[in-house]
């Protein structure tokens, strides 16, 4: 939808409507809760983009620095599987094996926050270590290794095989490489 917002604005009417009329057949047609999250995360972005031009990518930015950097402690920061199965039960299995898998990896990013642990460095964490039993929905159990072969958060991948340093560097690219994009000056 933010999208679509800024092709109105610069390449004209007909091809912002033709993106959102096509999002908007996309999430009709996919019966899923991930589209209607994306679609009430896209009716924001393009309310805040209507009320506040092209300076909310400012604020955006800074939002996601602040992401990018406080991720493990975030992540640290959820409640534990059987907290979440007693006050949430309904909630699919995946939203428990996330967080205990998210949970993990931030124990991980605390044992080598500076440098990390290595590239690829999951696939041998996730060959070393036991399945672990944890909550699941409606107070049952399952069991998994704390980390699979990849953490389901490419934030905490990149935190974990390589460190602040790491996550600096790869948003700062990311972040630099957005400013020459006309939709993304700010």
């Amino acid at each position: 939808m933010a999208i679509s917002c800024t092709y109105m604005e610069e390449a004209g009417n007909d091809l912002g409507n033709l993106v959102l009329v096509s999002a908007l057949i996309l999430f009709l047609i996919s019966h899923s809760n991930e589209s209607l999250l994306a679609l009430t995360v896209g009716i924001m972005m393009s309310a805040l983009y209507f009320m506040f031009g092209k300076k909310i990518f400012t604020v955006l930015i800074v939002f996601m620095w602040f992401v990018v950097l406080s991720a493990p402690f975030l992540a640290d920061a959820l409640p534990n599987t059987q907290t979440l199965s007693r006050v949430a039960s309904d909630l699919p299995d995946s939203v428990f094996s996330r967080i205990f898998t998210w949970k993990s990896a931030a124990k991980l990013v605390f044992e080598s926050p500076i440098i990390g642990k290595g590239l690829d460095s999951a696939r041998g964490i996730s060959r070393n270590v036991d399945s672990i039993w944890f909550y699941a929905s409606k107070g049952r159990g399952r069991t998994s290794v704390p980390i699979s072969l990849h953490f389901h958060n490419a934030i905490l991948q990149i935190w974990i095989e390589l460190g602040i340093i790491g996550a600096i560097a790869t948003w700062g690219r990311f972040h630099v490489g957005t400013q020459g994009n006309s939709a993304c000056e700010y």
